[in-house]
């Protein structure tokens, strides 16, 4: 069994350069995990097949449960979602949202999944990516989502990581993104 290192609340920006194909980047940026821990990704990059595969090459156990919500205009197919997750040994549940801007919806299916977590379970949380976001729904609805889904993030004691690309906004733009996580 693997030691669970989550410390919560634990919520952090990860700055990158312009998106690169890193399928490792998971296992970089998150501590140890134990299997029961919770995972729950909001994902404006990688497809829900791709991330379900990212798991697999880095725990030697899964989560309890891997929560996916995609948006964007290519609609997964779930049955190869289901069909991945079962070859993979994964509990996962997998929502579609079809307008990326809808940051209501996206938190709606972030506060669906602590309602499914057990209360003392550890749970991490993955937004890939703000930028993405950004191009989607304003500089203001972005820094709401953000600080609302903190608040959830923090009353659970929750790790999370934040995605975001500085390179691709302004410098103002840049500085209200970052001045959520300081």
């Amino acid at each position: 069994m693997a030691v669970n290192d989550l410390q919560g609340p634990d919520v952090r920006l990860i700055e990158r350069t312009p998106l690169r194909g890193d399928s490792q980047a998971l296992a970089q940026i998150l501590p140890a995990l134990s299997p029961e821990t919770w995972a729950f990704h909001i994902d404006y990059v990688w497809s829900p097949t791709a991330r379900l595969q990212q798991w697999s090459d880095h725990a030697e156990e899964g989560p309890a449960e891997i929560g996916i919500v995609h948006t964007g205009y290519a609609v997964p197919d779930a049955g190869a979602i289901g069909d991945v997750s079962d070859s993979l040994g994964f509990s996962t549940t997998f929502s579609y949202v079809s307008e990326p801007g809808d940051l209501v919806q996206i938190g709606l299916e972030l506060v669906k999944f602590f309602k499914r977590v057990p209360q003392n379970a550890p749970a991490v949380v993955s937004v890939d990516s703000i930028s993405l976001m950004l191009q989607y729904a304003s500089v203001d609805d972005v820094c709401r989502f953000v600080d609302r889904s903190q608040d959830i993030i923090a009353a659970r004691d929750a790790v999370a990581r934040y995605y975001f690309t500085p390179e691709a906004h302004d410098s103002e733009t840049v500085e209200r993104i970052r001045s959520r996580f300081s």
